[in-house]
């Protein structure tokens, strides 16, 4: 399996689009583009060049969306103040499909979001976040309702002081349920992912080994191996090679040969 990636930015390096050709026919695509403030305010997302999904925003001065308007007749509408925002989503018919608000501090960063659900054996999911001194959100906390009992799960993140992602911890209220090691080369490249289960064993293993790099000292090709165990057996084995290629400034195109 050949996959090939590829990212359009602008003079800002900002990504206006971004896809992935599987074995050279178009599989996936993002197109973005920005207002003045760098805000995004029209997404769109492609399957096999067919339109899934898209939405068109306006955004406030803190940059968040204030409405946005989605392919299925829905719209969304927030109210904002600097410390937190209301927002429903509507449908076509008028009626609110979704609801939730969400919390800010004093740096604008995202610190608690409550969802109320129209399901009524749910009702409501909260999610509260934090920080680590360099800004990266380092846990997330989830509370909600499942077979009529309150549970909760949480997510611990590690980072080192260039953002990259060291460990990833998750647990439920059973416990430890699974940890993810990060790994880097000196170019700050991903080369190894690992899965460990609540009994610490490994239960999948990703490398990636880089081949090529452009003159921006981005990878333009990659060989991707990932093994998925179960009792120290093999049952998942995928290898794929990676093209990409990052078309920098005045969109322009070209595809990596397979």
């Amino acid at each position: 399996m050949s996959l090939t990636e590829y990212t359009i930015c602008d003079e800002q390096r900002r990504e206006l689009e971004e896809g992935e050709l599987l074995n050279g026919d178009p599989d996936i695509k993002w197109v973005s583009k920005y207002d003045e403030n760098g805000n995004v305010v029209e997404h769109a997302f492609y399957t096999h060049d067919s339109l899934t999904h898209k939405s068109i925003s306006r955004n406030d001065k803190f940059g968040r969306v204030t409405n946005s308007r989605h392919e299925d007749g829905s719209n969304t509408f927030c109210r904002n103040t600097k410390a937190r925002s209301s927002c429903r989503r509507v449908g076509a018919d008028r009626k609110t499909q979704e609801r939730w608000v969400s919390s800010y501090d004093l740096m604008g960063r995202e610190i608690e979001k409550v969802e109320i659900q129209s399901d009524p054996r749910r009702r409501k999911d909260r999610y509260v976040y934090s920080y680590d001194i360099w800004g990266n959100r380092n846990q997330e906390s989830h509370y909600y309702r499942a077979d009529d009992k309150d549970e909760s799960s949480r997510t611990f993140f590690t980072f080192d002081k260039q953002g990259k992602l060291l460990e990833k911890i998750w647990y439920d209220e059973t416990g430890l349920r699974t940890r993810e090691v990060y790994e880097y080369n000196t170019r700050g490249d991903l080369i190894r992912r690992t899965e460990y289960g609540a009994d610490k064993a490994v239960v999948e293993q990703m490398t990636v080994e880089y081949q090529s790099y452009d003159a921006n000292e981005n990878w333009t090709t990659a060989v991707e191996s990932r093994v998925r165990l179960q009792n120290g057996r093999a049952t998942l084995n995928i290898r794929r090679v990676l093209h990409r290629i990052i078309t920098y400034g005045k969109p322009s195109i070209a595809f990596a040969p397979q």
